[in-house]
């Protein structure tokens, strides 16, 4: 019930002692009228729902149950008085968190058996080579080295003894400056005259150079929140890589279809072009269904069901009488035939 620090909004138990004018414990307050108040936020005083309780036997030390409500604030104070003679009020400020220690180590705890199990599931599934890929982008890889890099570079831009100001100052300082010749160096003789134009094209370049290292510095904060965006969406990328490459199925499954596979094939090519080959064949023979009919007798067949005296008018007449039957008309009589 009690926790470290005090959880926001949430109904806990407070320890304490009551002491008198020498600082010794005061026993019996808990019957003595006592009177506990709370304030959230330094608003005014209220009553607690519940009254102090001494802790067996006359220890002298109390606890008192506060409710979610009385816990409510950023900052709550507890103030207790009692009737006894000689007491102390007593005063208890809390400042209170989202999360108790115990919660937060469950939260630790619960990220850390994750990081672990990513990294075992990035050791079982993609080996350690791969593993080396994703850890050199993230986690102090090359990405988090070059964002110190450009921070770095960036700090020494802005250096006060050595940065791009301190050298356009030195640049500058140079205008003017008197020269005179001495040994070894400088003489009147061979003196040729500075190129002034290409100095001046040197300090515009550094005052650019000077302003653009300004804006850096000055945009410096969101500089890192940006790259630290940019990192986190590559490690939601590699996330969501993780995610599709963990349901892949494991090796040997994958090898046992890549055989069938092939088993397939091979059996494929040594079956289907055998078969394709035997069509072909009777195709490119098509004289081997043809009907031989060279030994029919057709025209003594037909002979023989005409009868004597039968000629092709003769069916042909049938034809026209059938026809005319099938009107429902009464055949027309006919040279040499009876209806």
């Amino acid at each position: 019930m009690a926790s470290f620090p005090m959880v926001k909004n949430t109904a806990t138990r407070i320890v304490f002692t009551i002491l008198d004018s020498d600082g010794d414990p005061v026993t019996g307050a808990a019957a003595d009228t006592p009177d506990s108040e709370y304030s959230l936020d330094g608003g005014p005083f209220t009553d607690t729902a519940d009254e102090i309780h001494e802790i067996a036997t006359a220890s002298g030390i109390y606890y008192l149950d506060l409710t979610a409500d009385e816990t409510n604030g950023d900052v709550v104070c507890i103030q207790i008085k009692t009737a006894t003679a000689g007491t102390k009020t007593t005063v208890l400020v809390f400042y209170t968190a989202a999360q108790s220690l115990d919660e937060t180590d469950a939260v630790v705890d619960s990220i850390l058996a994750d990081t672990a199990a990513i990294d075992g599931h990035i050791t079982a599934d993609y080996g350690a080579a791969q593993k080396g890929v994703l850890d050199d982008l993230i986690d102090g890889g090359r990405l988090d080295l070059l964002i110190d890099a450009i921070i770095t570079y960036v700090d020494l831009i802005d250096d006060a003894t050595n940065g791009l100001a301190a050298i356009k100052a030195e640049v500058e300082g140079l205008a003017g400056a008197a020269m005179r010749g001495t040994d070894n160096a400088l003489l009147a003789v061979g003196y040729t005259a500075p190129d002034n134009a290409g100095i001046a094209t040197l300090l515009t370049r550094i005052t650019a150079a000077v302003a653009l290292a300004s804006s850096l510095v000055t945009h410096d904060t969101e500089i890192k929140a940006l790259l630290a965006t940019i990192a986190g969406y590559i490690d939601t990328e590699v996330g969501s890589i993780l995610a599709i490459v963990n349901n892949l199925p494991d090796g040997g499954a994958l090898t046992a279809l890549l055989a069938s596979i092939a088993s397939i094939l091979t059996d494929t090519d040594a079956t289907i072009p055998g078969l394709l080959a035997i069509i072909q064949a009777d195709l490119d023979n098509p004289d081997q269904y043809k009907a031989n009919v060279a030994a029919l007798a057709l025209e003594a067949t037909l002979t023989a069901i005409k009868g004597a005296g039968w000629t092709e008018e003769t069916l042909k007449l049938i034809k026209e009488l059938v026809d005319e039957l099938e009107t429902g008309e009464k055949p027309k009589p006919r040279a040499n035939f009876r209806i």
